[in-house]
């Protein structure tokens, strides 16, 4: 059996219970410091990211809990690949100030020099509060090490907005 197989990569995290300060229309980055899996150690709790060292597509989910939001902000989920925003999905809380944020996307990874963060951006300074892990977290798993999809709809999507 391949090393890959045996070791499969798969990843899960989450915030912990404190607060992180969000500025007006600045992304923040999300720490996701308590690790509940990361089969392969690729997750750098310093620098709060994941860099996968097996090329292939990878399934990237993140939620985010904005909490005491205004309800006329637009709060977005971000995943950033190399450093650039990859994939944004903005979400309008409306009348409920409490609303998590989800982003579920593809990503095409190299297996050497990518590497994947997550940010949270909102268009109201805001001070997030401390949600259950279950709508603060993320994770990461590897899809298929055999197809190509770097030319496919999922590079470079851009932002989706729901409403």
């Amino acid at each position: 059996m391949s090393a890959l197989l045996q070791n499969w990569p798969i990843f899960y995290a989450y915030e912990t219970a404190s607060s992180l300060l969000f500025t007006a229309n600045i992304p923040t980055k999300l720490p996701r410091s308590i690790v509940v899996i990361d089969s392969c150690k690729w997750w750098d709790v310093a620098k709060a990211r994941y860099m996968p060292q097996y090329p292939g597509v990878y399934e990237v989910f993140m939620s985010h809990f904005h909490y005491t939001v205004v309800a006329s902000a637009v709060v977005s989920a971000d995943i950033y690949k190399n450093g650039a925003q990859f994939r944004a999905v903005n979400s309008s809380p409306g009348a409920n100030c409490n609303h998590v944020a989800t982003n579920h996307t593809l990503i095409q990874m190299n297996g050497s020099t990518d590497y994947l963060e997550f940010y949270a951006v909102s268009t109201s300074t805001y001070t997030s509060g401390s949600a259950a892990a279950s709508t603060n977290n993320s994770w990461i798993t590897l899809v298929d090490p055999w197809i190509d999809i770097s030319n496919g709809p999922w590079e470079n999507a851009g932002v989706q907005n729901y409403s």
